[in-house]
């Protein structure tokens, strides 16, 4: 063999294009490149403790998002705490654990934090490429929350003083969500109810479709005699004395004021009217249940001036008055009084009801009256005429004025939705209000009178007569006395009775015009031309959480530092497939943040010398250092250290 060709051998043999030449005659199979995202990362991949740090992150912010969320949507969760009670000495201990428990949590989540970055950063020191140490020196500055105070680097320096802030809110956000506090809660709301004197209400009352609920109401169970207790608490009210009044399960301080009270819930109405199905729901429920509350609503209410006085009337006066007498037959049994005046039945009672004649059957002691027009457009006139126990009622003529007003209303709600205990105050505003004369109000409540002091004799006494008796004994200190019948007492009473009775009534009209009923005017309730709209302040006042506007921020702190922990901690399971392929990869436990570690590490892999040969300037020996790659696999005879890439 020639020099030429010994030559040529050796320079195709010794070639570095000699392999590619000879996989483009024989192509070797070559391995694919590995790719890892975060899509395809699998649980497998990562360690137990990388599991653990996931697993923290995410429980603890899911159970605290969880809470938020519960007040969120139930606006308040009160604590069944006293308030009355000024001692309170518990606030403050509860306050300090709840600040230590605050500041727990968030440690643990730093901490997490803090374990995601020392993951990701031995992941890659354990990699064939290494990490330099630049980065791993501010990757343990962000470990620790340090401040990176370097100028020439912003972005690492915005970065770690991110960390910092976050760090530091983090206990005030757990803190905020967990102390209960006192809270004055207050917004608007709005409720639609019956206008009792719009024009719509009025033209389906002169068509008749309103007759189920003016003219026979005395078919109502709602309006059962016993319901003139109204009455009762309305003379007991004006003399200052405790009294109540219950409508619908809702009880009034004295008097309904002629309202419908205001429900969080729908109310079965089937009780109370016939051919009735609920009473919708009239306003929404913003709080927790069973939480106080206050609502202050200004609403529209009915009522009337009354004035009565004594008179003798008789065939021959104004109004006129006779009395015919039936005895008992011979077998024995009750009297039959008749009570007529020759006064024209007032407008729109005629062909319905006729309040200006009755007849009652009773012994010596009865009770009863008959309606005729007013004195002018805005009245009735309404006479009552008693016998034997009720002789101090004997010709007695009131004048009637029933009227729309507006009232402000108090709703005071304790118990649960279930169970709702309440109390209603209302207070008739200053002012005349509408004459309702004519109208479904107006006749509805002349009707009621009517019907219940018929329906209330019986064969001994009158029910109706007896309240007004109980009323008046209860005056008896004020100077009241039987055969005093003129007396300002017995009249005082029994106005104060008659617009009782009317509110009253008022409230039924409206229930029974805002009920859905089936066959009646109004089967899906009342249309919208015949509503308005009331508006008042729910307020409440209770120890417990509440989330407002201004505090929903409170959890974003932790959730950065926890999505920011899952994400490094993937990251690391990325690296981990590619650290496994490494020769110098160790499987003895590495913690950067351990100093011991570190200097083994260091003093194992001889980087003590790995800057011998740059230059002594300062400025050039910082810039060497940090781009100096570093890596922590098995030093021969020394074990696990860390050692500059080559």
């Amino acid at each position: 063999m020639d020099r030429r060709q010994s030559s040529t051998t050796n320079s195709s043999t010794n070639s570095p294009l000699a392999p590619s030449t000879i996989d483009s005659v024989h192509p070797q199979p070559q391995k694919p490149a590995k790719r890892h995202s975060l899509l395809s990362i699998s649980i497998s991949h990562l360690t137990t403790s990388q599991l653990k740090i996931i697993g923290s992150q995410v429980a603890l912010h899911s159970a605290a998002w969880a809470f938020f969320i519960v007040i969120w949507r139930k606006h308040v969760i009160p604590l069944p705490f006293d308030l009355s009670d000024d001692r309170q000495t518990w606030l403050k201990p509860v306050t300090f654990v709840i600040t230590a428990i605050s500041s727990g949590l968030a440690l643990i989540s730093t901490w997490m934090f803090s374990l995601a970055v020392r993951e990701w950063i031995t992941s890659h020191l354990r990699g064939p490429e290494g990490l330099p140490l630049h980065r791993f020196l501010r990757g343990m500055a962000i470990a620790s929350r340090s401040p990176i105070r370097d100028c020439k680097q912003p972005g690492w320096m915005l970065l770690s003083l991110g960390v910092a802030l976050l760090a530091a809110v983090q206990p005030a956000g757990f803190n905020t969500l967990l102390t209960p506090t006192l809270f004055d809660y207050r917004t608007q709301v709005s409720n639609s109810e019956v206008d009792l004197s719009s024009s719509a209400i009025q033209s389906y009352f002169a068509s008749g479709a309103l007759n189920g609920c003016v003219f026979n109401d005395s078919l109502l169970i709602a309006l059962g005699v016993g319901q003139t207790e109204s009455g009762y608490a309305a003379v007991k009210g004006n003399e200052k004395f405790p009294s109540s009044t219950t409508l619908l399960n809702f009880d009034f301080n004295t008097s309904t004021a002629g309202i419908l009270p205001m429900t969080f819930t729908p109310i079965d109405a089937s009780p109370w009217f016939q051919n009735a199905t609920i009473l919708p729901q009239t306003i929404s429920e913003p709080l927790e249940d069973g939480t106080p509350r206050l609502l202050s609503i200004s609403q529209q209410g009915f009522s009337a001036d009354v004035s009565c006085k004594s008179q003798n009337l008789g065939a021959g006066t104004t109004p006129s008055l006779t009395i015919a007498t039936t005895p008992p037959s011979a077998s024995g049994g009750p009297t039959q009084y008749t009570v007529s005046s020759t006064c024209a039945s007032p407008e729109n009672f005629f062909n319905v009801l006729d309040v200006d004649q009755t007849s009652i059957y009773g012994f010596q002691d009865y009770l009863t009256m008959i309606a005729c027009p007013g004195t002018d457009q805005n009245s009735y006139t309404l006479i009552f005429i008693g016998d034997g126990l009720y002789f101090w009622l004997n010709s007695t003529v009131c004048t009637f004025s029933p009227k729309v007003t507006n009232v402000m209303v108090e709703y005071l709600y304790t118990g649960s939705k279930r169970n709702l205990s309440n109390t209603i105050t209302p207070n008739t505003l200053p002012g005349r209000g509408s004459p309702d004369v004519g109208r479904p109000a107006g006749v509805s409540s002349v009707v009621t009178l009517f019907n219940m002091v018929q329906i209330a004799q019986g064969d001994t006494s009158n029910i109706v007569g007896d309240q007004l008796l109980a009323g008046l004994e209860a005056l008896d200190g004020a100077g009241f006395q039987y055969n005093a019948g003129t007396g300002p007492d017995i009249m005082r009473a029994l106005e104060e009775y008659i617009r009782g009775v009317a509110e009253y009534s008022g409230s039924i009209l409206r229930a029974c015009l805002s009920s859905h009923k089936s066959g009646g005017a109004f089967p899906d309730g009342p249309p919208k031309n015949t509503l308005i709209t009331s508006r008042g302040w729910l307020q409440s006042y209770f120890f417990g959480w509440a989330i407002t506007l201004s505090t929903t921020w409170i959890l974003v702190p932790g959730t950065i530092i926890a999505v920011a922990t899952i994400i490094l901690v993937y990251k690391a399971g990325i690296a981990a497939p590619a650290a496994s392929d490494a020769a110098s990869t160790s499987k003895l436990p590495f913690d950067p943040a351990n100093p011991s570690d570190l200097v083994i590490a260091s003093a194992a892999g001889g980087l003590a010398g790995a800057f011998a040969e740059a230059p002594m300037e300062e400025v050039h020996r910082k810039r060497e250092a940090k781009d100096v790659r570093i890596v922590l696999g098995d030093i021969s005879g020394r074990g696990m250290g860390l050692k500059r890439k080559i």
